[in-house]
């Protein structure tokens, strides 16, 4: 083993415990003495750790006199290996985070030369607390998934801190730009993208959307406002590691009240004109951040500008969504239907092959429909709908037929259905609301497990053809079972058993059962606990 490369020859564990002690500064004196490296590592007591290093760095031998006896090597070892490492000019993934340069630091988060050395000395405070939690957790550059919360504590205390001083507008968002930064960071290391890290991010631009408000509600000062709005300008052009451009526009979106001077209001809509024009300088533009760049602009005029001014910008970028579905709206609320019919289809023609969008348009179209009384077109899209899977417009369709003529509706739509029942689980949920008995007892016979679900449905009309199911099921689960938990799975099978058709019905299976696998004990305590 060596010193390099020890931790892949070590018990995961027994690293992590070694690595806590070596950032926690455990290791109390390290020292050589001609012939080995000599440690005092603080514990429970002070214990002794030695370790023979040859001129590769293979460990020959080490020792430790702690009382620990699981396995070759314990965490007092682990973290002497860890500070050995760096000794020999091999240092840990993990000190990526441990050191950055305070002039970097500074540069990062203070674009204004005038920032008082308290301001200063509170950032890098932030910055290290952030850090210390970070630190406290991570094991060769990364987090795992169950330590992810603790990572984030410095973080959220941060996020407090700033919370408490919105009245200091500047020094408020440079906290939320250095833990939005630090976080993006963390997200790269995690064994998870966790929502604990992207749950900070999320306070962090909310926090700067509020704080700006609040300062431009207040008496805004223009030095301050260009600075606060340099620096999450900067940060909104930035791409965050997961790629989440709703974070971007979010940031784009707090500058929004700070346009009130014009000359940022200028650099943020030439900013957003360029990513409708594609010469943005982001490495995508997809459509996503296209669509909410123009929303930006609509409510930009909106605020500046007036009603009309956005309508008009609105009205000659239908081609987004957003806008659509506003016109169509619009028009709808006119009483203009032949317009919201023509936007509605138009969409469907656009957005083919967008699934989602495609569906919106069509339930938009079927709201106009029914404002219109067009009895025809409401039932072709309600089976539409229905044969992909809703059941409410099922439900739909029922109310729109007529009575005699539900019958063959119901046979027709079942037969198309039935093809794909697998797929959609209408077609279960319409023979249980239709309370259609031979129907549900034929799908059981073929999807067995589902007599769990339905039984209540069969009986008693069906009660031998559920017991048999039952049984079936059980028999079934019994042979695939192979530890407690699934002997217990089969037991509520037959809990289930005894409420469809009663206790003496299940004494039959449990007989079975105890016969069959009389050589598992663990089974066998299982269906004990039933009292059968």
């Amino acid at each position: 083993m060596n010193i390099s490369d020890f931790y892949l020859q070590m018990d995961k564990i027994i690293l992590q415990r070694g690595y806590q002690y070596f950032k926690s500064g455990a290791i109390e004196s390290l020292k050589y003495d001609g012939k080995r490296w000599v440690a005092t590592v603080a514990g429970s007591d002070d214990y002794k750790v030695t370790a023979l290093l040859n001129e590769s760095g293979d460990i020959a031998a080490t020792a430790c006199d702690c009382p620990y006896d699981m396995g070759r090597y314990c965490k007092h070892q682990a973290a002497v290996f860890f500070a050995l490492e760096g000794i020999w000019d091999k240092p840990d993934q993990s000190k990526q985070y441990a050191e950055q340069d305070e002039e970097d630091l500074i540069k990062r988060y203070n674009n204004n030369k005038t920032d008082s050395d308290a301001d200063t000395e509170l950032l890098k405070r932030a910055y290290e607390t952030i850090r210390s939690s970070i630190n406290n957790v991570m094991y060769r550059g990364s987090v795992e998934y169950r330590l992810v919360p603790a990572s984030v504590e410095g973080a959220n205390e941060i996020m407090q801190m700033a919370e408490d001083m919105m009245e200091d507008t500047l020094l408020c968002v440079k906290l939320c730009l250095l833990t939005y930064r630090e976080m993006n960071d963390l997200m790269a290391n995690c064994d998870d993208s966790s929502a604990y890290v992207s749950g900070v991010i999320t306070d962090a631009i909310d926090l700067i959307e509020n704080v700006i408000i609040y300062f431009t509600d207040t008496e805004p000062i223009y030095e301050t406002a260009r600075s606060i709005f340099n620096l999450v300008f900067a940060l909104a052009r930035e791409d965050n590691e997961l790629g989440i451009d709703e974070w971007n526009i979010s940031l784009l979106r707090a500058c929004i009240p700070l346009c009130m001077y014009e000359d940022i209001r200028k650099q943020l809509t030439e900013y957003i004109t360029s990513i409708e024009d594609g010469s943005a300088d982001r490495y995508k533009l997809d459509k996503f951040f296209i669509e909410s760049a123009q929303g930006l602009m609509r409510e930009l005029l909106l605020k500046f500008d007036g009603e009309e001014a956005a309508k008009a910008y609105l009205e000659r970028n239908l081609n987004n969504a957003d806008f659509r579905r506003i016109a169509v709206q619009t028009a709808m609320d006119a009483g203009d239907y032949s317009r919201a019919l023509s936007l509605c289809l138009e969409g469907e023609q656009k957005d083919a092959g967008f699934r989602g969008l495609e569906s919106q348009w069509k339930h938009s179209r079927y709201d106009i429909y029914k404002a219109i009384n067009d009895y025809d077109a409401q039932v072709k899209l309600a089976t539409e709908f229905a044969l992909e899977g809703d059941f409410d417009f099922y439900v739909e369709l029922k109310k729109l037929t007529r009575a005699e003529s539900w019958p063959e509706t119901l046979a027709n739509l079942l037969s198309q259905l039935k093809e794909g029942y697998g797929a959609h689980g209408i077609y279960v949920q319409i023979l249980e609301h239709e309370d259609m008995k031979p129907q549900l007892l034929e799908y059981c016979q073929s999807n067995v497990e589902s007599i769990t679900r339905l039984y209540k449905r069969l009986v008693p009309e069906y009660a031998g053809e559920t017991a048999a199911l039952f049984t079936a099921l059980i028999k079934k689960s019994a042979r695939a079972a192979s530890n407690r938990r699934m002997y217990s799975q089969v037991c509520a099978v037959i809990e289930d058993y005894i409420k469809a058709c009663g206790r003496e019905k299940a004494i039959g299976v449990c007989n079975y059962l105890t016969a069959e696998y009389s050589n598992k004990p663990a089974f066998m305590d299982e269906l004990r606990k039933l009292d059968w």
